[in-house]
């Protein structure tokens, strides 16, 4: 199987990786995306064929447009003990780790707090 990014060039350092696209992709996280993994299948009877795996950025498409459907609309309490809304609480975690260039930890943090994640969907 061969793996190729598309979309807007200047993107592909903010998109998430094939490895949770496919997490996502998987779990049934159906928000649409600007850019994509394009995987190529087997070849059968001298035909190729390939599906998209959408490549979510980041900052645009999981913390900001799409927070919501990601991480929640509920409350809970800050650091400090304030009530925020969850999805702004993760959204500036997710922001941290990828403005560190921890993006191998964003991506493992988004997984770890969607609502795509089975472990989630268990808890809510």
């Amino acid at each position: 199987m061969e793996d190729r990014y598309t979309g807007l060039e200047s993107y592909k350092k903010e998109c998430i990786g094939l490895e949770l696209a496919n997490k996502l992709f998987n779990n049934g996280c159906d928000v649409e995306s600007d850019c994509s993994w394009n995987i190529r299948s087997k070849k059968t009877n001298n035909n190729q064929t390939y599906f998209k795996i959408p490549a979510y950025n980041i900052i645009i498409e999981i913390c900001s447009r799409n927070a919501i459907r990601f991480f929640g609309s509920g409350k809970i309490k800050d650091d400090k003990g304030r009530l925020i809304h969850i999805f702004n609480y993760h959204s500036l975690a997710v922001y941290n780790l990828f403005e560190q260039n921890k993006k191998q930890e964003a991506e493992d943090y988004i997984w770890d707090h969607c609502l795509f994640n089975p472990k989630n969907k268990e808890s809510k």
